[in-house]
């Protein structure tokens, strides 16, 4: 009995310290910088556009999400994307990311980097400027293990669920993109309905236009 209860112990100290995944969002024109040097602290474009009106200066620092998170790289990889091809974040599309974003993988400790937590009764200390609740940032620089970017890029993006994060703000779908999300939306419709007949949520999702489906299956992902 003891000696499967220490056991039990070493595997939860093992979870519990296991590396963990980290994200970071930017463009392709920085990937051979970054293979070289690494992902250097500084103030980017993103957060300095955020605090430019408020005459605040951020400290320079690398910004990371966890796979819970995911979203926020994929945000500022859009934002990123969008100044260097002169859109909008909203005006960003598959094909823009596909062939300019790049999304880096970090493997690290848990502790390794600084965390704001997303409850502010679990944050016990202060955070810089620019820090959002759920985020990691490091004040020194970060070495990648990861890089995507081109259809890897997409098929990683597809795998979390994420392209409706930049890919279905137009409204207007191709046809290869329509095809898999209305494939996903079967999928969700049947798990969150298994007693609803599933020809009739075939038959209801194939007659949806774009943004029907692009709106049910957003309801669907929150």
């Amino acid at each position: 009995m003891i000696k499967l209860f220490l056991q039990r112990l070493d595997e939860i100290f093992l979870t519990e310290n296991a590396p963990k995944t980290f994200f970071h969002g930017t463009v392709i024109d920085n990937l051979d910088s970054i293979k070289k040097h690494g992902l250097s602290a500084q103030i980017g474009n993103f957060i300095d556009t955020m605090y430019d009106d408020e005459g605040i200066e951020p400290d320079p620092l690398v910004f990371l999400t966890d796979k819970e998170g995911l979203h926020k790289a994929v945000t500022a990889m859009r934002f990123h994307v969008g100044k260097k091809i002169g859109k909008s974040v909203g005006e960003v599309n598959a094909e823009d990311v596909r062939k300019h974003g790049l999304l880096l993988k970090v493997m690290g400790e848990p502790d390794e980097f600084n965390h704001k937590p997303e409850d502010p009764m679990n944050d016990y200390e202060e955070h810089p400027y620019g820090v959002e609740p759920g985020d990691y940032y490091s004040f020194g620089d970060v070495g990648p293990e990861g890089y995507f970017f081109g259809n890897k890029l997409i098929a990683l993006l597809n795998r979390y669920g994420l392209m409706s994060e930049f890919t279905y703000n137009l409204g207007e779908l191709d046809d290869i993109t329509r095809k898999k999300l209305k494939a996903q939306l079967i999928n969700l419709a049947m798990k969150k309905y298994p007693d609803e007949d599933k020809q009739k949520i075939i038959n209801m999702v194939n007659n949806m236009n774009d943004k029907k489906l692009i709106s049910n299956t957003r309801k669907y992902l929150k």
